[in-house]
């Protein structure tokens, strides 16, 4: 547990012919009322007949002057990595400020955090080159603190507003080279897949807007466009479905921002993979074998039939080897079927062990006794990813009776009385998000399931209305 950690903290200050406005920098840097401080400035090969350089020099001894060969932000910043003795590094660009209060607060909220690899970012004030304010940034609290991986995707984290640990910027260093202007957002993104950002609800920062910034070129924007495209590919799909619901929502929630930026074929992108979400989503299906071997067989095919294609049928069995010969054989004509054995182990333990295998970023049942509607896969996946639902069953149809069921959806919430009055479930008709499976909840939910697996009990709620029948019920 830290207890008033009070670390030495780097302020890094790269420049380039930034004569106009590095005193106000470095000077913001000295005013800092926590005093721990190493201030590095390294001076990027600037080309001002030495007006930079004498800025620089003018402050002495109280800060730390380095000089180098122009290499871009992206050198600069890794050298200065490469030097710094602080504990903790923080950015100051020279044409920006650090509010007085700015180290101390972040440290202060370190403490609070009590998290020796938080990330810490705060909001701006937005200056012009006159330093009369224009604007400032508004920052969603309740957004951050919640799913804190939405502050990168919001393009929310400024880089001057960072608090950094030095530690996980040399795990995660150094800065490309190859990225003129997006270097600190393609970094910031590779942090992010082990580290979350903790926003700090106040403006520690002045930012300027001028005439002179890298990021009005056009290049930039063609770097910034490519750079949005990885961003948004680079989270896994249950990343998605935490951040958004589902792979749909996040990237319809992607585009709207991106539309507002200059970054358009990002947001066309993000428009397709939207668009594009439901068919490219990957579904498991599950089939407790059970001697009825016909029966698993026509069970097994209308999976097969499925107009969604992006699926795989795995085959659990409690059979001895000879007993499911017939299924083996059948089984190795298409690659998209598994057969998976479990010699002697308890029927009620088996769906939940097999699910363990799944793949499918969804995860359906079926038995030996149903049998799929061919577009059930298809309907279901996209009305739980319409929905950002996590849990869905579907309407059945009796074979016999030619009776039929609404379809209800799971949202994740409980209601005692929906529950009592809807406590049995077919378990051919339900789909599950895998992320169910990895914390457990599915197993738990499978401890209530009778009649050796067909039938589970479900403790949440489900009321909405959806379509027909999805499954023929044989019995």
């Amino acid at each position: 547990m830290m207890i008033n950690y009070l670390p030495k903290v780097t302020v890094a200050i790269p420049v380039y012919n930034g004569a106009d406005y590095l005193r106000q920098a470095i000077e913001s840097a000295l005013n800092q009322t926590y005093k721990n401080l190493e201030i590095i400035v390294l001076d990027d090969g600037s080309t001002d007949d030495g007006r930079t350089y004498a800025i620089a020099k003018s402050f002495g001894p109280a800060i730390r002057y380095i000089h180098q060969e122009n290499t871009g932000v992206a050198g600069a910043m890794n050298h200065i990595i490469d030097v710094m003795t602080g504990d903790v590094f923080t950015w100051l660009s020279h044409d920006d400020m650090h509010f007085p209060h700015k180290v101390q607060m972040q440290i202060e909220y370190f403490n609070i955090i009590n998290d020796h690899d938080a990330i810490i970012f705060s909001d701006v004030h937005y200056f012009d080159s006159k330093d009369k304010k224009i604007d400032e940034s508004r920052l969603n609290y309740q957004r951050y603190m919640s799913k804190p991986k939405w502050a990168l995707l919001d393009s929310a984290i400024n880089g001057c507003s960072l608090f950094i640990p030095a530690h996980i910027l040399k795990e995660f260093g150094p800065f490309d080279l190859m990225l003129r202007f997006t270097q600190d957002y393609a970094l910031w993104n590779e942090i992010l897949t082990k580290y979350d950002f903790y926003h700090l609800p106040s403006p520690l920062i002045g930012y300027r807007i001028h005439a002179g910034q890298g990021t009005h070129q056009p290049a930039a924007v063609v770097e910034g466009d490519a750079l949005w495209v990885m961003i948004a590919e680079r989270r896994t799909e249950t990343e998605r479905m935490l951040l958004a619901g589902s792979t749909v929502s996040y990237f319809e929630q992607l585009a709207t921002f991106l539309t507002r930026t200059p970054y358009k074929h990002a947001a066309v992108h993000a428009v397709k993979q939207a668009r594009a979400a439901c068919r490219a989503t990957s579904a498991t299906v599950l089939l407790q074998v059970t001697d009825d071997v016909d029966g698993c067989l026509f069970a097994a095919a209308s999976v097969l039939r499925q107009t969604h294609r992006n699926l795989e049928l795995l085959l659990i069995s409690t059979l001895e080897a000879g007993e499911t010969l017939q299924l083996s054989r059948w089984a190795a004509g298409d690659h998209r079927v598994k057969l998976i054995s479990f010699p002697q182990a308890e029927a009620q333990e088996v769906l939940a062990r097999g699910s363990l295998y799944a793949s499918g970023a969804y995860v359906a049942f079926i038995d030996a006794e149903s049998l799929y509607v061919e577009r059930k896969l298809e309907m279901q996946i996209d009305y739980m990813q319409q929905h950002g639902l996590r849990l869905t069953w579907c309407a059945t149809t009796s074979h016999a009776a030619g009776t039929e069921d609404r379809i209800a959806t799971m949202p994740d919430c409980s209601s005692a009385a929906e529950t009592e009055k809807r406590s049995c479930v077919q378990l051919s008709t339900l789909m599950i998000h895998r992320s169910l499976i990895c914390s457990g909840e599915f197993e738990e939910l499978m401890r209530e399931s009778t009649n050796r697996g067909r039938i589970v009990k479900l403790p949440l709620n489900g009321s909405d209305e959806a379509g027909g029948a999805l499954v023929v019920n044989l019995r």
